[in-house]
């Protein structure tokens, strides 16, 4: 008999008991006979008001391919049954250590490969906005002024927007045109290079206050011996450098200034 408050309905052919991936002992019809046998032996187990669907031949066939290492859901997609019905089926299967491993790295591999995806989505969307915005922006003076002083002064390599210089002008300028290209102004970092011998604090206390960014945005202060021969210019404060990480706007300030590349090169061509 079946358990209190459990409905069953079965279908069978030539055998007596149905041992169900659930541990229970289904009672099967001897001698039910039909003109179409089925392939499979198929039991439905009605327990409050779900349905459990279940093949011995796909059964055995995940059992097997779990003792291979294969995880529940590749298994599930490849027998083409729920995640649920492959847990149910190979739970009783110990995983060995070789198997741990190697369901870890194919995770891995899934969320490498998952991060490459969404990158590669995020550069063809920096390219797309930056093309799109582009026409309207090549008219605006200031815009283009900041993109002039960043073809000369600022960083070309790396994933942060950033500029290197000894006048406070250009950097002041610089943070506007940052602020103007969507930079987060909140996540501006500074530094100081100096010479070796000059103050730390006079220098960071200048260009804090002539940049306009607080001494606890500058991580780095760095002083360098002088180099052989004889120097042109005595630095008291030192170079000022401020710089944002923003991978995305850096992508379209790249392309801006090939852009702008592109157009002086025409130009120049046409007054040839």
């Amino acid at each position: 008999m079946a358990p209190l408050g459990l409905n069953v309905a079965f279908f069978a052919v030539g055998v007596e008991t149905l041992d169900t991936s659930a541990g229970l002992q289904i009672p099967c019809l001897k001698g039910f006979d039909s003109p179409h046998p089925c392939r499979y032996l198929v039991y439905r187990v009605h327990f409050g008001g779900g349905t459990l669907m279940a093949k011995p031949e796909e059964r055995e066939q995940a059992r097997e391919l779990r003792k291979r290492g294969q995880a529940i859901k590749q298994i599930a997609r490849e027998l083409r049954v729920s995640s649920g019905s492959v847990h149910l089926w190979v739970k009783d299967i110990p995983t060995s250590r070789e198997m741990k491993v190697r369901l870890a790295q194919r995770g891995h591999q899934k969320a490498h490969q998952i991060l490459r995806d969404l990158w590669t989505q995020r550069i063809l969307l920096a390219r797309e906005q930056a093309l799109q915005e582009w026409p309207l922006r090549r008219l605006d003076p200031d815009f283009m002024f900041g993109l002039a002083l960043y073809l000369g002064e600022g960083y070309k390599t790396g994933s942060y927007v950033g500029m290197t210089n000894s006048d406070p002008a250009l950097l002041r300028s610089a943070l506007l045109f940052f602020q103007q290209i969507g930079c987060d102004m909140q996540r501006v970092r500074a530094g100081i290079h100096l010479h070796q011998g000059e103050d730390p604090e006079k220098a960071l206390q200048y260009w804090s206050q002539e940049i306009g960014i607080p001494q606890q945005s500058f991580n780095r202060v760095v002083s360098s011996k002088v180099s052989g021969g004889k120097r042109a210019r005595h630095l008291v404060h030192g170079t000022g450098l401020i710089r944002v990480s923003h991978v995305f706007v850096k992508r379209k300030l790249n392309l801006w200034m090939d852009l702008a590349r592109q157009e002086q090169g025409s130009i120049s061509c046409l007054a040839e």
